[in-house]
């Protein structure tokens, strides 16, 4: 069936797990898998005795995470399953992107279907299936794998689907318009819907304090910065630049 769908790769992965020791990239994770799962909390915590952790009682979303990549989906395309896409993919990406790890996604509105369960016997052996299969988990790794930024875009399948039910003052709530880079831009390319850095517009020196964050994420955990590094990184910077007061 059709449902919404989020599809977000860790940039400079390779470079980073090559570059850390394995107990550095462990902690490092933590922190993504943290920031996974504040964002399905959507904000609330429980007190618990092992700390603070998120409050995933009433998250409907369901999640994946495979290596570099994260998943989210939705299951069924109500106007309440869309509210909360939204509002835990734009989490996702203002946190990774602006203090963590950097991160570039692709939302749309497409087929996906999974197909999971797990087997362990008394030898200790382990069968488990996670597979996922349907046009909209392909599309979705295909644009994302375009994009040249960090950043998360919103497929026109799904704006469509959101003007089409007559939502779309939520998706601007967490996205604007705005030119997204492409290793290939297509032709004629026009203005979709990015994920916001920021929800309001900053000041001169919250500005500068985004661009800092921004830079820091990306040449962290020893990930190094090539010339295609930068290219994205610079990108990323330009798009920053929207949420700048006008002077």
């Amino acid at each position: 069936m059709k449902r919404f769908i989020g599809y977000f790769d860790l940039m400079g992965y390779k470079q980073f797990i090559m570059n850390n020791d394995t107990p550095e990239a462990r902690r490092r994770l933590e922190h993504v898998l943290r920031d996974i799962e504040t964002s399905l909390g959507r904000g609330e915590y429980l007190d618990t005795p092992r700390g603070y952790v998120a409050d995933l009682s009433r998250s409907t979303l369901r999640s994946l995470s495979i290596s570099d990549t994260i998943i989210f989906w939705t299951q069924d395309d109500s106007d309440a399953s869309l509210e909360e896409f939204l509002d835990v993919c734009y989490r996702l990406n203002w946190s990774l992107n602006t203090y963590n790890f950097p991160v570039k996604g692709l939302m749309t509105y497409d087929e996906m279907e999974l197909i999971q369960g797990s087997d362990r016997n008394d030898n200790g052996g382990s069968y488990s299936v996670n597979t996922m299969y349907g046009k909209g988990l392909v599309n979705a790794h295909l644009k994302c794998d375009e994009q040249n930024w960090a950043g998360t875009t919103v497929d026109a399948a799904l704006s469509d689907c959101i003007e089409a039910k007559g939502l779309t003052p939520l998706l601007e709530r967490v996205a604007i318009k705005t030119m997204v880079p492409y290793k290939r831009p297509p032709e004629n390319q026009t203005e979709e819907y990015a994920l916001r850095l920021v929800s309001k517009p900053l000041n001169e020196q919250a500005f500068q304090n985004l661009q800092r964050d921004i830079r820091r994420v990306f040449e962290a955990d020893h990930k190094g910065l090539n010339a295609r590094a930068a290219e994205m990184l610079n990108n990323t910077l330009l798009f920053a630049e929207k949420f700048k007061e006008p002077s």
